[in-house]
């Protein structure tokens, strides 16, 4: 924890002298340290939130979904499998090659991936 804490000064102090360096403005490089650390604070509250989920829930359906742009291409497809969890919420997630109908998907408390429980 404090290694973290460590590397994320020196790399925010290495932006903010990049950013005066290259700038020669206090200011603006003061302002991209900022957004520097909004970013952090973000991806930092994200990631606990998703460590700290815990779920098991068994596959029921898994389906093929396209996501089309404005003029009607296909801009994202991919399978989807939708779980029924174990307090009675349903989840989708991208299907995993070797997933099928039936299978137990389970997330652990404190891992950031889910798994495929045999």
């Amino acid at each position: 924890m404090i290694f973290s804490a460590i590397m994320y000064i020196v790399v925010l102090l290495a932006v903010v002298l990049g950013m005066f360096i290259y700038t020669g403005e206090l200011g603006t490089a003061l302002g991209v340290g900022a957004l520097f650390v909004i970013i952090w604070v973000v991806l930092s509250v994200y990631n606990r939130k998703i460590k700290n989920e815990e779920w098991i829930g068994q596959i029921v359906d898994i389906r093929h979904e396209e996501d089309y742009d404005d003029e009607g291409g296909i801009v994202n497809s991919r399978d989807v499998a939708h779980l029924n969890l174990n307090n009675g919420k349903k989840k989708k997630l991208d299907r995993q090659q070797g997933w099928q109908v039936g299978d137990t998907i389970q997330k652990v408390k404190g891992e950031m991936f889910y798994r495929k429980v045999q």
